[in-house]
């Protein structure tokens, strides 16, 4: 299966930038964050919905376009500050506020005066440049009129769902980090209730992307996506796995040789995989367990399975520099074996291999 490396350019990266362009007129981000024109303290007024009225403005020539706007999206995004008053999250507001925009590039939507917000639109080979909506004082059903300047580009359109591994069911309020590897810019934004997300990308540059939720491992995804001339669209979903307290999880591909403590290329490979993991997910204290086939005596099999655990978490420590307290070595030797193959039972090496295994457990999950 091909590789793809996602290349994103979106309408937040001007934000990020400082810059944004309204209305014919450019303001730095500071005089944005600044005025107060419109925030009043009646709290009423202000957890009051209002409706925007809006059109799409060529860009280029500083007008209304004559073109037909088929399959705009228009998008707002719910700012979150941080204590410093600075942009942590942008939370995709696609399910109450996904409007498609008319044939004419009219639009309307609804909004809170107690939220600050980014409106946009989306649609293949089209960037456009975000507009910022203030918290303000506003009386119930008020209307607001803007206009959004799109553009001609090179862009795609990326949008997807974020889902549990296990059943495919929607995870609302996932975080998805958007990091551009050749300025270093990161923008955060989460899905909706149904787990949608959706965001323009550019095909020439390079992007990293990942997934998370609490109670989930976080998920890094480092695909490279290259896109034909004529493609203008990638459906991608990201799937996270659950975090049970308790659960055992096989490690795949890592086998012992019979009485064999020594790690070979092959299982330092697995362990390097296991790595990524253990460092990506820094609040969660693992059990790393070794088991035996029932050949052999039992107090031997416990011995050799413990050895084998201790040496790949010396090679997990040593490598990944991972706090010692993270990770307990245990070996069970023939306790928990997984299929019939128990003393006095006449079983086939392969079925004998199935309980030569290792796993890993969560043990608890710090905050």
């Amino acid at each position: 299966m091909k590789k793809i490396l996602f290349t994103i350019f979106s309408p937040i990266t001007f934000l990020l930038l400082s810059l944004l362009f309204i209305k014919g007129k450019l303001y730095a981000f500071d005089d944005i964050k600044n005025d107060k024109s419109t925030f009043l303290s009646r709290s009423d007024t202000l957890k009051s919905p209002y409706i925007i009225s809006g059109k799409l403005l060529d860009h280029e020539v500083k007008k209304k376009s004559k073109a037909k706007y088929y399959n705009f999206i228009i998008i707002a995004y719910k700012v979150t500050r941080d204590k410093n008053n600075q942009i942590a999250q942008l939370k995709i507001q696609l399910k109450k506020h996904k409007r498609f925009i008319q044939e004419n590039g009219e639009f309307e939507l609804e909004l809170y005066g107690n939220s600050e917000y980014y409106i946009t639109c989306l649609k293949e080979g089209y960037s456009s440049i975000p507009v910022f909506m203030p918290k303000r004082n506003v009386a119930k059903g008020q209307h607001i009129s803007i206009e959004i300047p799109i553009e001609k580009s090179e862009n795609v359109i990326v949008k997807g769902n974020v889902l549990t591994e296990a059943s495919g069911s929607a995870i609302n309020e996932a975080q998805i980090t958007i990091l551009e590897l050749e300025t270093g810019i990161k923008r955060v934004i989460s899905t909706e209730n149904d787990g949608a997300f959706a965001f323009s990308i550019n095909k020439k540059q390079p992007y990293l992307i990942h997934a998370y939720k609490k109670g989930y491992f976080y998920n890094p995804v480092d695909t490279v996506a290259s896109f034909s001339p004529g493609e203008w669209s990638l459906n991608k979903d990201i799937k996270l796995q659950e975090i049970v307290v308790g659960q055992a999880i096989r490690v795949k591909g890592f086998y012992f040789n019979i009485n064999d403590t020594t790690l070979t290329d092959t299982q330092k490979e697995v362990l390097d995989n296991l790595l990524n993991i253990i460092k990506d997910n820094p609040g969660i204290h693992f059990e790393l367990s070794c088991h035996s086939d029932s050949r052999g005596n039992d107090e031997y099999n416990m011995v050799l399975t413990q050895k084998r655990a201790e040496e790949a978490v010396r090679y997990l420590i040593e490598q990944g520099k991972i706090e010692r307290e993270r990770l307990a070595a245990v070996g069970y030797g023939e306790f928990f074996l997984i299929n019939d193959c128990k003393n006095g039972i006449k079983c086939s090496s392969k079925k004998h291999e199935e309980n030569r295994r290792m796993e890993l457990k969560v043990m608890k999950i710090v905050e």
